[in-house]
């Protein structure tokens, strides 16, 4: 089973995920098919470049001809995906352009949600969590912020326990691993403070 290959941030592939998306969503918004592009888009990279790295290597390899990456579109994805989607992949690909999917399909949800007056919020726990507990995070989040919210969800094992909720640069964090090294913090607070006050007992012969 292929296993998910971390990238490191680049700011030339995010800049080029920011410009298609910008352009597939106005194409899709004059088509009345936003959402749906959107989320294809998503299921996309989540399903297929995610967990086969060596097709998402081979898109995006430099090496690789557009015509030949356009066959491999045309073959795979051709009445499999909207038309509108697939063209979109088919312009990346004639210009070297196929390895910021990733960075695309992100920017097309922000820039979808900013449209909608929407936020994106990300819920990391450690087990999978009931669509009620959800839809509480949702509430929430929503009185908080007084935007609706597009909430995502995230196992982490290493958490332990509780929830970490992250909204942009801010993050939420109610984790047992969390208030375990809060505890740890604390203790070693104490002990120095402690040190501190009585000085006299550790320097004496």
């Amino acid at each position: 089973m292929s296993k998910t290959r971390p990238r490191a941030f680049d700011s030339g592939r995010a800049q080029v995920g920011v410009l298609y998306a910008k352009a597939l969503l106005a194409a899709a918004t004059s088509a009345g098919t936003a959402e749906a592009t959107v989320s294809e888009l998503e299921a996309f990279v989540h399903e297929v470049v995610e967990k086969l790295p060596d097709l998402e290597a081979t898109l995006g390899s430099l090496r690789i001809p557009p015509e030949h990456k356009l066959k491999i579109l045309e073959h795979a994805l051709k009445g499999r995906m909207s038309p509108l989607l697939l063209n979109t992949f088919k312009v990346m690909a004639e210009h070297g352009r196929l390895d910021s999917l990733r960075e695309m399909a992100k920017a097309a949800r922000k820039q979808l949600n900013e449209s909608q007056g929407r936020t994106e919020a990300t819920l990391r726990t450690a087990a999978p969590v009931s669509d009620a507990m959800q839809q509480q995070v949702k509430a929430r989040l929503k009185k908080m912020l007084g935007k609706e919210i597009d909430l995502k969800t995230e196992i982490r094992p290493e958490i332990l326990g509780g929830i970490v909720v992250r909204v942009g640069d801010t993050l939420y964090d109610g984790s047992v691993a969390h208030r375990l090294a809060m505890m740890k913090v604390e203790a070693l607070n104490d002990t120095i403070a402690a040190l501190r006050a009585a000085p006299d007992r550790f320097s004496q012969v």
